[in-house]
């Protein structure tokens, strides 16, 4: 996936990752549900069912072998833990393969997203445009001279700066996805 979308970045990359998680879950949870509708589950044999309610346990007391029932591997507890029956089993896994496969829809959707609209913006003729700089502070473009009408050379040079850097940026970008 990663050689398919070519992440710009670790926050791409990320989402890539999860995608790839999502989708693979996704097709985890339709084949367990295809198996689970399609085959028998697996039962105890009546065998062992039947050595398991016959089940008992030799010990010697006061010379003597007694037998007792088998105890169990169980500590005490007020409850047994529930088992799912086939309907319940065959209901989970189509409801994680749903889950997953929108989860995946939403991911691959957030990507879009997110090359759709960070991409980088050209303002040209504007009243007010705040410029900011990798790492550095932000400025405003708006007229803030000392004196006069006229905007300080100083800042002008370093909007200019700014704005040609962006738009060779986004020339590559641009370059870089074919359009």
């Amino acid at each position: 996936m990663v050689e398919e979308w070519k992440p710009r970045g670790a926050i791409e990359l990320s989402m890539i990752e999860v995608l790839a998680v999502n989708y693979f879950l996704w097709r985890y949870w339709v084949m367990e549900h295809l198996q689970r509708a399609k085959s028998e589950p697996r039962r105890e044999s009546q065998d062992y069912q039947q050595w398991r309610n016959d089940r008992k346990v030799s010990y010697m007391a006061n010379g003597q072998i007694e037998k007792r029932e088998y105890g169990g591997h169980y500590l005490d507890g007020a409850w047994d833990v529930p088992y799912q029956n086939e309907a319940d089993s065959l209901q989970q896994a189509a409801e994680l393969a749903d889950r997953f496969r929108r989860a995946y829809q939403s991911q691959l959707r957030a990507i879009r997203d997110w090359r759709r609209y960070s991409v980088p913006v050209i303002v040209q003729n504007a009243e007010q445009v705040n410029i900011a700089a990798d790492g550095a502070k932000q400025t405003n473009a708006q007229k803030k001279s000392k004196r006069g009408k006229a905007t300080p050379k100083a800042d002008i040079d370093l909007v200019e700066q700014r704005l040609k850097r962006v738009a060779e940026l986004h020339a590559k970008a641009m370059k870089e996805s074919g359009a």
